[in-house]
């Protein structure tokens, strides 16, 4: 596909696998590359204004003589791209993944329009070029190097069996005390009191959820956010994760099991190979993670 002094105005390329994709010499505005198959694509000597490339394979792009302005760039794969001689004004490269090959203009910090070095460019490089790169563009934000401990969580979590079991991690008092704060509630609670006296057979009903924890006592904010945990869901979930759910879940005795289930997204799968709405679930990143504190 080439386009030659052209106006691309309004076009979406969502989602496009574009082989052999040149643009020369056009004026691209507010079109969308979102999540295109960009690799060794060419855009020489055009203006791009006001576009999205976020999530798009820019893998050996070539940017020669280009201008890139009010530009979205996040995530995007960056490695061997050539802007050595664009122009790149207000981009957003956030989380944008490049290495020792990707050329940028003259003088220009790609630190500064991203707010930290991201886990996935640390991936591409190596320990000698992340400190290169510190010195060359005066990164001062701290670049978390995952730890033993935070390695053998990701890949757990991803390659690996799906979990991993701590032990010992929070210190035995506080852990104590947390309980016996629920255990508290949960005798006060009318729905425990009826599960003394009545038998149930579904789970639903020998399950009682609190979930004003953080209101409750200041040692439940000491157990919602275990340091290495939080630090290996930086790297598989963005800096941007939210907590949704934060519950002491006490499963009355009598309590039934449940079947293998999924409770976030909220979505069904009816047929074998059938896909998380919109593009998710690849195998860049996750959707969700969970903890168990026992």
């Amino acid at each position: 596909m080439k386009f030659v002094n052209k106006k691309l105005l309004n076009k979406s390329f969502l989602s496009s696998e574009l082989k052999k994709f040149v643009i020369n010499e056009c004026n691209i505005e507010n079109c969308n590359f979102w999540e295109a198959k960009l690799s060794n694509s060419k855009f020489l000597s055009s203006k791009i204004n006001k576009s999205i490339f976020t999530d798009a394979n820019l893998n050996n792009a070539d940017f020669s003589k280009s201008e890139i302005k009010n530009t979205n760039l996040s995530h995007a794969n960056l490695r061997g791209a050539n802007f050595k001689t664009s122009k790149l004004i207000k981009v957003n490269l956030r989380d944008a993944v490049f290495d020792e090959k990707t050329n940028w203009p003259k003088n220009f910090n790609p630190f500064s329009y991203s707010r930290k070095l991201s886990y996935n460019t640390i991936k591409s490089l190596s320990l000698k070029e992340i400190r290169e790169y510190k010195k060359k563009f005066k990164v001062k934000n701290k670049i978390n190097i995952p730890n033993k401990i935070e390695k053998k969580i990701i890949k757990e979590l991803t390659i690996g069996k799906g979990y991993i079991i701590i032990k010992n991690f929070f210190d035995k008092k506080i852990i104590n005390k947390a309980e016996k704060i629920i255990d508290k509630k949960l005798k006060k609670n009318k729905k425990f009191k009826l599960t003394q006296k009545k038998y149930q057979i579904d789970k639903i009903h020998k399950s009682i959820n609190f979930f004003d924890l953080l209101n409750t006592d200041d040692v439940f904010r000491k157990l919602i956010q275990p340091k290495i945990a939080m630090n290996a869901f930086r790297k598989l979930l963005g800096e941007n994760f939210v907590c949704t759910y934060y519950a002491a879940q006490c499963s009355v005795a009598g309590s039934r099991g449940q079947s293998l289930h999924l409770d976030y997204p909220y979505v069904s799968y009816s047929r074998p190979g059938d896909k998380i709405p919109i593009g998710m679930g690849s195998k860049e990143y996750l959707l969700s993670c969970g903890i168990l504190t026992y």
